[in-house]
């Protein structure tokens, strides 16, 4: 009888220690995972018409390594094939995923005008299709912000010239209501 307890408790603790070992190497899998293979698997995920799950795995490449613009890029991008169910979901994905990519994007590339033009258009539609105070103060603050990343450089001929109008949008929304 004792031989049959000690099976049984040396099959149980062999089945425990493997389970434990599977779930270590899982996570050593998904911990060591590059950003170019979240990368990889977005575009296959992309290619099978996947969007969320593109998103997801963009989104994690963009963890691994924020500076790479190209893969915000791709990221923002996946957002832009998804249709929320309900008004809701639409609300949480353009504010917290899409506007919030947009700004990732913005503070990270800190000196790359087109991403700062996309955050700031956004936030001038917002404030174009209802206005409030806090809209209009948000716009002038962004643009503010965004303008102190090229103290220091030469306005001739620079593109990032044309993002100050973004503040003058937003005083000109003020004096409009």
């Amino acid at each position: 009888m004792a031989s049959r307890i000690n099976t049984k408790f040396v099959i149980l603790l062999s089945v425990v220690v493997l389970g434990l070992l599977g779930l270590v190497a899982v996570a050593y899998s998904v911990v060591k995972k590059s950003g170019a293979d979240h990368i990889a698997s977005g575009d296959k995920m992309i290619a099978q018409g996947e969007y969320e799950k593109a998103k997801m795995f963009y989104g994690k490449a963009v963890s691994k390594d924020p500076s790479r613009g190209d893969w915000m890029e791709k990221w923002i991008e996946s957002m832009t094939h998804l249709t929320p169910q309900n008004e809701t979901e639409y609300q949480d994905m353009f504010y917290k995923d899409y506007v919030g990519a947009l700004m990732h994007k913005s503070s990270t590339l800190r000196t790359d005008v087109q991403a700062h033009r996309d955050l700031l258009g956004i936030q001038y539609k917002m404030l174009q299709t209802s206005y409030s105070r806090n809209s209009a103060d948000r716009l002038i603050e962004s643009t503010t912000n965004v303008l102190s990343y090229f103290d220091g450089q030469p306005e001739t001929g620079s593109d990032w010239v044309s993002l100050r109008r973004y503040r003058g949008f937003g005083y000109d929304r003020i004096a409009q209501a």
